[in-house]
């Protein structure tokens, strides 16, 4: 991608010259509170530019804007008419995709090849999956009793809200968007305040397209106000949300406040590769660093444990350590950088926290473990990749999440021992097994308690295959079938044949 810093300081002054709005039916509009947040790079603290704190009144028009579209024009769309809107959705998306991928950049932090070659990638997959779905949704006939016959068919929820997290902001929004909007139902996009931009970006993709005003409306502020707001709403008739287990418990109870709308959730995880003694360190170890270290180990797919057979132990631990020691670190819009900064100040302390934690808990620092301070980094939130050997599976920091750099590696003996260890998590997002015993393989696979397991592969992401995880790592599922079934409801209806 050519001049991407030019690209970026155009962007930046573009976000800093305007008025921060919401997206309202269809028109950038003010919010009717007071409150301004600021938008700031993670690289360096500098702003990228402002967005409103939306409040009640403010989610209450986009709640209203979403039900007369899904009563007007969006609702007497057809499916065919709503599958070419979201096809030409992911070719905008590929057309703009250099503005795109720089502005994900920006207010992420993540970098641009991973920006380019995942986020990008999967959200034009998942337009894509999901137009083919708009118009293959078929229901059930069946013969009943007494002369009837009954006919079971999906019914879109008419408005779905949708809040999305800071560490896919794009890719969150697209692949839930596009699911909801394949089945018909119009939606209320709340981003994270920290990186809003880019689901602002794809309502004017989905604009560009052809969708209707109102179907498609962007609220921002904090999560305990326009969150709250929106998962108290009783005109939101289903919810997903993707972000922490504080959050979603607070989601949860709105809901149960008000019109019980179901909630889905996908949450973070402590995700696991195991390695057994037979399998290919390299392969396995590069797809290992690349999951948790790469990625600032955000995504709750990530490579948090790595589980060693004793008897490549060693090897394993001497080998990602020279890695992560090796790992470029730096500006996230340049080709050579392979981590970026994580995503605020704040963030930054709660893992420099584990780090302290792991070391009074005795597990043995290996590589990173502090802020990397280095020329220009020292006014951004930069990370050494981070890694931990002689990790009990008791410890805390084998246990709970910590959303960064940040990597466990465990020993067992035998198969039992890794299924054991894999399995203690209060999470279930997902696991690696490395072997080539393909029997071992799918005979752990089936005793593994995670929404997802590779075989010899880790992080790898398909629309045709359900995204979610077990236990605290949620209930729903984004992407596959299961990710428009459950913005549908399922009506009932017995027709006489006599």
């Amino acid at each position: 991608m050519k001049n991407v810093h030019a690209r970026a300081e155009n962007l930046i002054k573009t976000l800093q010259g305007r008025i921060p709005l919401l997206s309202i039916n269809g028109l950038n509009v003010e919010s009717e509170g007071s409150a301004t947040l600021q938008v700031c790079s993670p690289s360096d603290g500098t702003l990228i530019g402002r967005v409103p704190g939306a409040n009640e009144e403010d989610v209450d028009r986009a709640v209203t804007a979403a039900r007369s579209a899904f009563n007007g024009a969006w609702g007497e769309t057809n499916a065919q008419e709503r599958a070419a809107i979201l096809w030409r959705a992911a070719d905008l998306v590929e057309a703009e995709a250099q503005d795109i991928a720089v502005l994900e950049v920006l207010e992420t932090g993540k970098t641009l090849r991973e920006v380019v070659a995942y986020d990008l990638a999967s959200t034009v997959m998942a337009l894509r999956y999901y137009a083919g779905w708009a118009s293959k949704r078929a229901g059930e006939i069946h013969e009943l009793a007494g002369s009837m016959t009954g006919h079971v068919t999906p019914v879109p929820y008419p408005v779905v809200g949708l809040i999305t997290p800071w560490a896919a902001p794009l890719t969150a929004a697209a692949w839930k968007s596009a699911a909801a909007l394949a089945g018909g139902s119009s939606v209320v996009v709340k981003p994270s305040e920290l990186a809003p931009f880019t689901t602002f970006r794809l309502g004017d993709i989905y604009a560009k397209a052809g969708l209707p005003s109102g179907a498609y409306n962007v609220v921002t502020g904090f999560g305990h106000q326009a969150g709250e707001a929106l998962a108290l709403h009783p005109g939101v008739d289903c919810l997903s949300f993707s972000g922490s287990i504080e959050t979603a418990r607070r989601v949860l109870l709105a809901s149960a406040k008000s019109n019980l709308k179901p909630v889905h959730l996908v949450l973070g995880g402590k995700s696991a590769g195991i390695l057994f003694e037979d399998a290919t360190v390299q392969k396995a170890v590069s797809a290992a660093w690349r999951a948790v270290f790469t990625g600032r180990g955000t995504s709750p797919t990530g490579c948090a444990r790595l589980l060693v057979h004793e008897s490549i132990y060693n090897e394993v631990v001497g080998v990602i350590t020279e890695r992560a020691r090796q790992i470029v670190v730096g500006d996230p819009l340049d080709d050579h950088t392979e981590l970026g900064p994580v995503i605020s100040e704040e963030h930054m302390k709660k893992i420099l926290a584990y780090v302290d934690l792991g070391r009074r808990e005795s597990a043995r620092l290996v590589a990173g473990g502090s802020r990397d301070v280095e020329g220009a980094k020292a006014t951004g939130f930069f990370l050494k990749p981070t890694v931990f050997m002689d990790v009990a599976p008791t410890m805390r920091i084998a246990r709970e999440a910590v959303p960064g750099p940040f990597l466990t590696i465990m020993k067992f003996k035998k198969e039992e021992d890794a299924i054991a260890i894999a399995n203690d998590t209060d999470y279930g997002f997902a696991t690696s097994i490395w072997t080539t015993n393909m029997a071992r393989a799918q005979r752990v696979g089936r005793r593994l308690r995670s929404g997802i397991v590779w075989i010899n592969a880790h992080d790898v992401v398909d629309p045709a295959l359900p995204y979610g995880g077990l236990n605290l790592s949620g209930n729903g599922r984004d992407l596959g079938r299961a990710g428009i079934e459950q913005f549908s409801a399922l009506k009932s209806t017995y027709i006489p044949t006599k």
